[in-house]
């Protein structure tokens, strides 16, 4: 028995009471001396968001980008911490129903020369003149389309539209397979 376990059992036995246990990741908080490297995301922040908002397409990919092998699949085939997370938010940074993190993005516009620029760096004058900047929220109205299809089906959309014309002679297209959903 350790030093701690004893103590806590001659607690317990002197009619004392035992510390309430700490809720889930709040032990971290709890660690004096110890700070967070500055724009960490931990997995229960990507299960708060996706998960636990419903907004998970069970794809699989914060299981794969996850370098300790903290995260698994749970009963509900829905992504799980199955051991202890190491906070290195690729998680966060591969989930496509997640965010992107702010020190992450990369803002493309062009300064007077109409040459691209990625903001804090260089002008990439190979890349060219930047003629015009949209952002859309697409869905495929396409039959095949799956229900919760990353990026709304519009690629798979688009590759059969260019099937269809002949303007391509083949794709290949990735399906769920209904025994392991989570990997896409």
């Amino acid at each position: 028995m350790t030093d701690l376990a004893v103590r806590a059992t001659a607690r317990a036995d002197e009619g004392g009471t035992l510390p309430e246990p700490l809720p889930p990741f709040r032990l971290r908080a709890s660690m004096s001396g110890i700070e967070e490297a500055p724009g960490k995301v931990w997995f229960f922040e990507l299960a708060a968001a996706v998960i636990d908002a419903d907004r998970c397409v069970r794809c699989g990919a914060c299981v794969a980008a996850c370098p300790s092998d903290s995260i698994g699949i749970g009963h509900d085939d829905l992504p799980a911490l199955v051991k202890m997370c190491t906070g290195c938010s690729l998680c966060w940074d591969f989930c496509p129903r997640g965010g992107l993190r702010y020190e992450t993005t990369w803002h493309a516009d062009t300064g007077d020369d109409g040459q691209w620029r990625i903001t804090g760096a260089d002008p990439a004058p190979e890349l060219g003149k930047l003629v015009a900047s949209r952002a859309a929220r697409v869905r495929s109205g396409h039959p095949h389309r799956a229900p919760s299809a990353q990026d709304g089906g519009v690629v798979t959309a688009v590759l059969l539209a260019a099937l269809a014309s002949g303007e391509i002679d083949g794709a290949l297209l990735a399906r769920v397979d209904p025994k392991t959903p989570w990997r896409g």
